[in-house]
């Protein structure tokens, strides 16, 4: 009977070192596990993150071009600038130019008799005010009759 308790014995023992090694793998495959779900976060993170990192390097890129569009067209618009002032500078100069020739036509044409200034400067308000009251002479000579 003692040779049949001792393999039952061994039994028991390799039963108990095999529940010991199959707890040190159940522990095991829970730290595997654990440690999957931890990459598998983090790997979604990942994505994640390269995903706005590549939205923020288009919104980059757009904002460069649209800076460099910005710079060249500032360039641009100085350059019209100063054309137009060239422009504005020689319209006044050919002003200028004009009114003293204008001026000059004027002091040649005085020997006609009509000075510019005194035609050129009519009061059409006292025009005005000459002409009703000549038309009120008028109009009551003819109701005196």
């Amino acid at each position: 009977m003692l040779q049949k308790i001792s393999p039952l014995q061994k039994c028991q023992e390799e039963l108990g070192s095999l529940k010991a090694e199959l707890e040190e793998k159940k522990s095991s495959l829970k730290l595997y596990q654990d440690t999957h779900q931890e990459y598998a976060r983090v790997k979604e993170e990942c994505l994640k993150s390269d995903a706005q990192k590549k939205k923020l390097e288009a919104k980059v890129k757009k904002l460069q071009e649209a800076a460099v569009k910005q710079t060249q067209d500032f360039k641009q618009l100085r350059n019209e600038k100063k054309i137009l002032e060239k422009e504005f500078k020689k319209t006044q100069e050919r002003l200028d130019e004009f009114s003293k020739q204008k001026n000059e036509k004027e002091l040649r044409h005085i020997g006609t008799q009509i000075s510019s200034d005194s035609y050129g400067s009519i009061d059409k308000r006292k025009v005005k005010l000459l002409l009703k009251e000549l038309w009120l002479c008028v109009n009551t000579t003819h109701r005196l009759p």
